[in-house]
């Protein structure tokens, strides 16, 4: 991969800043449900692929990212790995219990409206199991999951072995596309073969049928030199974009996405883009903010005024950039990165 730019042997990768932004944008487009994408003028085939088959390249497209760069910051501190990764999960962790706590009493009212018939103890029991298994508000499982996936990635780089960590993020891959074949009108019973996800995760979307394989994709972009030129890469991104409208299909989404947003990545990665060098940090966080910050606001605000238009997701965009410039401008830097990471 070309290299960008290097401060203290840290490549910077500005292209990548700018896409994460990109994906943020395109998360709070999905989540805003924007049925005015539908209304006439517009055709539905350009609705959905705005609202769900390039949103749904976004996570992927994070996770590759910081599987990148984790991999990239273990080849830094080869002296001391450990450090690292010490520092890397607490830094994620902090961030994650602060979003947990801030967001906690929504969690409860969503377990209220979902799961009205269970008892006090039981809403606890299922607050406790968001937190350590499935993600704390549904949308935080991406950061449980990688800190989880880093823990695994640290592990098998000292033990060498990176084939098992590939075999199996390859493995619980399909496992998950299999549990969601069989269970996506039905949840399994205690009879059932993968009853475990749905126990523990309660979806597909955990550490281990997502996280692992698409941070091991960014893993081993970190760990080997893609020698594909640049046009035939966009060549490949545009036929991988395309196949995404046959998400339908079962071998369309085991394969595909990862395809897609790998091949996204390795663009985004050769992309110099140096007039973002200025504002590369900014991006970068904005990118976060965004994401932590729109799901949150877009269930408090569809309690009240959200009907799903375009001015929801200009509304979410807007409220997650105040929150961040009054963040980054009124408090301290600890708290500014325990908020952003």
């Amino acid at each position: 991969m070309d290299d960008i730019k290097t401060t203290k042997k840290k490549k910077i990768y500005y292209g990548v800043d700018f896409f994460k932004l990109v994906c943020a944008l395109l998360i709070v487009l999905m989540h805003s449900n924007c049925r005015d994408l539908t209304y006439p003028g517009y055709r539905p085939f350009v609705a959905t692929w705005l609202i769900y088959w390039l949103p749904n390249l976004s996570v992927p497209f994070f996770f590759i990212a910081s599987g990148f760069f984790f991999t990239k910051g273990l080849q830094r501190n080869a002296d001391d790995q450990w450090h690292y990764l010490r520092r890397y999960l607490l830094r994620i962790f902090k961030m994650y219990v602060f979003w947990t706590i801030v967001t906690l009493p929504i969690a409860w009212k969503c377990i209220e409206a979902g799961h009205s018939d269970y008892s006090i103890p039981l809403r606890l029991v299922y607050i406790v199991r968001m937190f350590l298994f499935s993600g704390s508000l549904g949308i935080y499982w991406f950061i449980l999951s990688l800190m989880y996936v880093a823990a695994m990635i640290y592990f098998t780089e000292r033990k060498h072995c990176d084939w098992l960590f590939y075999t199996m993020a390859i493995g619980m891959w399909i496992v998950g596309h299999i549990y969601e074949l069989n269970y996506t009108k039905h949840a399994p019973t205690t009879r059932d073969m993968l009853y475990p996800i749905y126990l523990f995760f309660g979806s597909t979307r955990n550490f281990l049928n997502a996280g692992m394989i698409f941070m091991g994709i960014g893993h081993f972009f970190a760990k080997h030199k893609i020698n594909i030129s640049m046009p035939w890469l966009l060549i490949a991104l545009l036929a991988s974009l395309v196949l995404l409208r046959y998400q339908w299909e079962w071998f369309h989404i085991a394969i595909s996405y990862p395809i897609a947003a790998g091949l996204l990545f390795l663009v985004a990665s050769r992309l110099e883009m140096k007039w973002l060098a200025k504002y590369s940090l900014h991006v970068r966080k904005l990118s976060t903010a965004i994401y932590l910050g729109q799901f949150p606001f877009l269930l408090v605000f569809d309690i009240y005024l959200r009907k799903g238009t375009l001015l929801d997701f200009s509304l979410a965009v807007l409220f997650c950039v105040v929150l961040y410039i009054l963040v980054i401008k009124f408090l301290p830097k600890k708290w500014s990165d325990i908020i952003y990471g």
